[in-house]
């Protein structure tokens, strides 16, 4: 599927990226790397994307990619991740914001590297839910799985 992408973020060079993997001990797939080279982040249009293996939940909604250098701090990596830390599922990284304060990660893992998650942050979820659910296998089939609902 195609999608346009809105708001997107200032130009990034591959040196800020660099810097921001070793200020945050990671190391981002290249794909993902690419996508921050040409967008830094924005609105994508579709925006609906499939969840697998929740109980009720079959699809999530990205609100915003996040990215580097943005002019509000919540649509940037580094605030998210700083402020997620210890909150998100061990080797999830934040990579965009979807409906209801959820996150959609990037594992970083050995055993699921590259693989994106749906994320539900466990204070707002009534169920007290703090799972993550498989969504794409690598972030280029997350963004092929991207969706509109009419």
């Amino acid at each position: 599927m195609s999608f346009d992408i809105s708001d997107i973020g200032p130009l990034l060079t591959e040196g800020q990226i660099g810097r921001l993997e070793q200020h945050l001990d990671v190391k981002l797939p290249e794909e993902y790397r690419s996508f921050l080279l040409r967008n830094n982040g924005g609105k994508p249009r579709p925006d609906f994307f499939p969840i697998q293996g929740h109980k009720t939940l079959t699809s999530g909604r990205v609100d915003q990619l996040f990215g580097l250098r943005r002019p509000a701090k919540e649509s940037n990596i580094d605030w998210n991740y700083k402020n997620l830390i210890g909150q998100l599922p061990n080797y999830h990284f934040p990579i965009a914001a979807a409906a209801e304060g959820d996150m959609v990660t990037l594992s970083l893992g050995r055993l699921d590297e590259g693989r994106i998650y749906y994320w539900i942050r466990a204070e707002y979820n009534v169920a007290g839910d703090n799972e993550a659910y498989f969504v794409a296998g690598n972030f280029t089939k997350f963004l092929d799985s991207l969706y509109a609902v009419s």
